[in-house]
């Protein structure tokens, strides 16, 4: 409650002391009702001074509200150039979101054309490995053919050293056959002059007899394969045998000798000797033709010998070019497999590179909605404040021409005063102007604190706001560390596996494949 101003009153009662006067010579000439109207004056004027006092506080009242109501919309205003300045910030926001969306889209459709161009060479290296295999497939039936050539190589081969062998051994044969002819001649010439000899050279041929056998046995042993040859030697074993029968009679011709010597029947055993002698020779020519022949198919297997081993050295040239090639290849295979690499390097890169540009595009478009939606209830909520403000500020015209009319009321008071005996109904027209201001004045409390918990709402909204952005680009943050570390994941998981892949395989040469002897 405010003092009372006692200047209106006085100038009141200055007035009434005036009419008073007035009312005194008035009085004069009509005493008797004088005293009557006296009586109705004073309490009239009091009733009127206490109106007045309580007028008068009340626009005491009325202006302390209309001050607070003043400071209240200066504390609106304040808060609607807040959130002006809040919008256009979402706004260039909002503008920066889009630019970086569009560069979003266009890394996007880079990213996209890459990954085409990826795939594209994808195909092609699965081409090259559709090739490369079937070239290998290719070299493993050429290693199969150099296998069996090789094979028949160390065939035949062997089969000519077992021909040889064999013919060595029919040689050695025959030389000693021819020494044992020799032998036989010089014991003929000799046997009548040295029986001593024959039967020494019976010893000889028995030691010769026994080592041939020796030798069977061991030509036996090596040449299990050879039957025409073993039967070969059984007939010359059985001509040994026969030329033993033949010593066995000459020892028993020689012992009848000893006991009849007759030059007759020495002469006829002679002849026959002779006989067995010139038999011995023929089956020696017989098999001198035998080894002839052996000799001429040596010469045949040595041509096919020469020839096979032509064909070795071309196959080894074949082999050493095969091997070129295949060199080549698993030199072209192994850059492939580095090319494939790090095209699933670059292909995992890509897309996370993708990944991460649609998560941005997606975070842009959900901060895109939230700020038009900001953006709309911010338009809304300034709208709003922004009638309330009108309404506010036509209000505090009305009050303050309330104002100025009440302080003109203040002059024509008297004059009022003058008329409040011929127009009482004015003062119940003021009384309803007063409760009007009032109802105004409490609406506008209400559409002020209305507008104050909008306010508080709105900045709760760009807290929240603020606080979304921050969750937003701190998400964008451990995205991006995410993608990262998956990224060097990946890679260091190809890198070990492209490791432990060329270290498991340790390539063997091709002649331990081919069980090739150079």
């Amino acid at each position: 409650m405010g003092e009372i101003d006692t200047k209106s009153i006085e100038s009141v009662q200055a007035a009434l002391s005036l009419f008073g006067e007035k009312s005194c010579d008035h009085k004069k000439k009509y005493r008797s009702t004088s005293c009557i109207n006296e009586m109705e004056n004073e309490k009239d004027t009091e009733s009127v001074l206490k109106y007045l006092a309580n007028l008068k506080i009340q626009l005491e009242a009325k202006d302390s509200a209309h001050k607070q109501a003043l400071l209240k919309l200066d504390h609106h205003e304040n808060t609607v150039d807040e959130l002006c300045t809040l919008l256009m910030s979402s706004e260039l926001e909002k503008e920066i979101y889009m630019i970086e969306c569009k560069g979003l889209r266009f890394h996007v459709h880079e990213l996209e054309s890459r990954i085409q161009e990826m795939d594209d060479k994808l195909l092609e290296s699965v081409m090259i490995r559709d090739q490369l295999s079937h070239g290998t497939d290719e070299l493993k039936a050429t290693q199969r053919e150099l296998v069996t050539a090789t094979d028949a190589k160390i065939e035949a081969l062997s089969q000519v050293e077992v021909m040889e062998n064999a013919l060595s051994i029919e040689k050695l044969k025959t030389e000693e056959l021819s020494r044992d002819v020799a032998k036989l001649n010089e014991t003929v010439v000799h046997l009548r002059m040295t029986a001593t000899k024959a039967e020494e050279n019976a010893a000889l041929l028995e030691l010769e007899a026994a080592n041939a056998k020796e030798e069977v046995a061991f030509m036996r042993h090596q040449l299990e394969m050879m039957q025409d040859l073993e039967n070969e030697l059984l007939d010359k074993f059985a001509l040994i045998d026969s030329m033993k029968a033949e010593l066995q009679e000459l020892k028993e011709l020689r012992a009848s000798t000893e006991k009849a010597p007759s030059d007759a029947a020495a002469s006829s055993e002679v002849k026959k000797l002779n006989e067995a002698l010139e038999l011995q020779e023929r089956k020696n020519w017989d098999q001198s033709g035998y080894i002839s022949l052996l000799e001429s198919e040596l010469r045949q297997l040595k041509g096919e010998l020469n020839k096979a081993n032509e064909e070795s050295t071309r196959a080894n040239a074949d082999f050493g070019t095969i091997n070129i090639e295949l060199d080549q290849i698993k030199k072209e295979m192994i850059e492939t497999r580095e090319k494939e690499s790090e095209a699933q390097v670059e292909i995992a890169f890509l897309k996370s590179e993708l990944h991460k540009g649609k998560s941005k595009i997606a975070a842009a478009e959900v901060a895109d909605s939230v700020a038009k939606s900001e953006k709309s209830a911010l338009h809304l909520a300034l709208q709003q404040l922004a009638v309330e403000a009108e309404e506010a500020k036509n209000e505090n015209r009305r009050l303050k021409e309330a104002g100025k009319a009440l302080e003109e009321g203040k002059g024509e008071a008297k004059e009022e005063y003058d008329q409040l005996h011929d127009e009482p109904n004015e003062i119940q027209v003021l009384k309803k102007e007063l409760k009007t201001a009032t109802v105004k004045i409490n609406e506008l409390r209400t559409r002020a604190e209305q507008a104050i918990s909008r306010a508080e709402a709105a900045e709760k909204g760009k807290s929240a706001l603020e606080n979304q952005i921050k969750r937003w680009k701190e998400h964008k943050e451990r995205k991006k560390a995410a993608l990262a570390a998956l990224k060097e994941e990946s890679i260091s998981r190809e890198i070990t596996e492209y490791k432990s892949d060329t270290s498991s395989k340790t390539l063997q040469p091709l002649g331990k494949v081919l069980k090739m002897k150079f």
